[in-house]
């Protein structure tokens, strides 16, 4: 389904909010693994939860995070959007960025969820995984690779959605749609880690 597509889908609001609410689950899931396998949140947690205990509680404010970090930067978006001259509805907005947020979200939650899956049924050792990770072995690479490709699909998803909304092109849809990805990261790093 194209941003046109959905735009024009009647159930569009409930397409995007249970877009949201999938990967938010997700990384409920992926949060009780680490849990499960004692992880340290790296970098340490920025909530005064104690680090042995965070990913327990992760687990049950991820998703609510996720869902508030997507209404705020969509309302980041309209806002700004209208500023430049763009005339969508706000519903609009909401629905297009939580289906764009869920689909720049599945390049890092796969990965996640099938590693952590992976370690949790002791297939890979996670100390040996985070090692290679934190000291740039073959794990540090494809991390960033698809970290990368996550930062690549929100930098193109978000002013697409601008664009589809707003009729804004250009370095407006880019302007707006960029800063609603910042919001979006940054309320996000209170909570994810």
């Amino acid at each position: 389904m194209t941003f046109q597509d959905l735009a024009g889908n009647p159930r569009r609001g409930k397409i995007g909010f249970l877009s949201m609410l999938s990967v938010g689950l997700g990384y409920s899931l992926v949060a009780h693994f680490l849990d499960l396998l004692h992880a340290p949140p790296v970098p340490p947690p920025f909530l005064a939860i104690p680090a042995d205990r965070y990913f327990h509680w992760a687990a049950w404010f991820y998703a609510p995070g996720m869902l508030l970090g997507w209404i705020l930067a969509s309302a980041v978006i309209q806002i700004f959007s209208r500023l430049l001259g763009g005339q969508g509805k706000f519903e609009d907005t909401l629905a297009l960025t939580g289906w764009a947020s869920a689909l720049g979200t599945l390049a890092t939650l796969l990965p996640d969820l099938v590693l952590t899956l992976v370690q949790v049924a002791g297939w890979m050792d996670y100390g040996h995984w985070r090692g290679s990770v934190d000291h740039g072995g073959p794990w540090f690479y494809i991390v960033w690779a698809y970290l990368l490709l996550y930062l690549g699909l929100f930098l193109v998803f978000y002013p697409q959605v601008v664009w589809t909304v707003h009729r804004l092109s250009g370095r407006r849809a880019v302007g707006a749609g960029w800063t609603g990805f910042l919001v979006y990261q940054g309320f996000l790093m209170l909570f994810a880690r």
